[in-house]
């Protein structure tokens, strides 16, 4: 989504200085700048949009370059990501990014046994419009 009005930031621009210039799942030192390299500061989707995430700013983070394109490779549901864990410096931070990272799950988890309901009903339409047809045709 581009900027809604013309004073306003970019929504990468908003997200870097949010994390301190840093990667949100490796921890990693990011560059604003247009050249694609791994260090690059990218918007990375918590929840995926093709798996349901909302285009908000609340399900973004920024990410490098190199982790962003980690996760596209990877399933949701996995654990983690391919880079560096990130430093945690108590117990309850700890417990903090477990309790997010159920909630992703959980939310991915609803959006997947929603799309799954959403099939079985149509499928379940289209079987009695078939045999209302066939019905007819006898």
């Amino acid at each position: 989504m581009k900027n809604p009005t013309k004073n306003q930031l970019p929504r990468r621009t908003i997200l870097w200085l949010q994390a301190d210039k840093m990667c949100h799942w490796c921890n990693r030192a990011t560059l604003l700048c247009d050249k694609a390299a791994p260090d690059q500061a990218t918007v990375d989707h918590i929840i995926p949009r093709a798996r349901g995430g909302p285009n908000t700013i609340e399900n973004c983070v920024s990410a490098c370059r190199q982790c962003n394109n980690d996760r596209n490779r990877r399933d949701i549901l996995s654990p983690g990501h391919k880079g560096p864990a990130p430093k945690a410096s108590t117990a309850e931070d700890l417990v903090a990014a477990l309790g997010e990272a159920s909630r992703q799950r959980d939310a991915a988890v609803q959006q997947l046994n929603a799309q799954r309901a959403w099939k079985q009903r149509h499928l379940a339409d289209l079987r009695m419009l078939l045999s209302q047809r066939s019905a007819v045709s006898r």
